[in-house]
């Protein structure tokens, strides 16, 4: 699946932010290649997505349906292009 960063987080173990265009919500990342490029200083900017193979985990808690979201592995760190001004001055 395609998701947009909404906010990375940079401490191993905490939960990233996503939206997958019809809901947000944080999902730990256990791909330790990418981890390793996150502490090698890959960069993020508004906008970008992770296509991703995620594991969704649901189960009745209280009488309510919850979804626990894992990213398993990160196939492609996706940077949308950079709109140039249309006119020069």
């Amino acid at each position: 699946m395609t998701l947009e960063i909404v906010s990375p987080v940079f401490f191993h173990g905490k939960k990233w932010k996503f939206n997958d265009r019809g809901n947000t919500f944080q999902a730990a990342i256990e791909d330790e290649d990418f981890l390793r490029r996150v502490d090698n200083r890959e960069s993020f900017s508004k906008g970008d997505f992770l296509e991703v193979e995620c594991h969704l985990f649901q189960e009745i808690v209280n009488g309510s349906l919850t979804t626990t979201r894992t990213i398993k592995k990160v196939i492609a760190h996706i940077s949308p292009p950079v709109n140039k001004g249309l006119f020069i001055e």
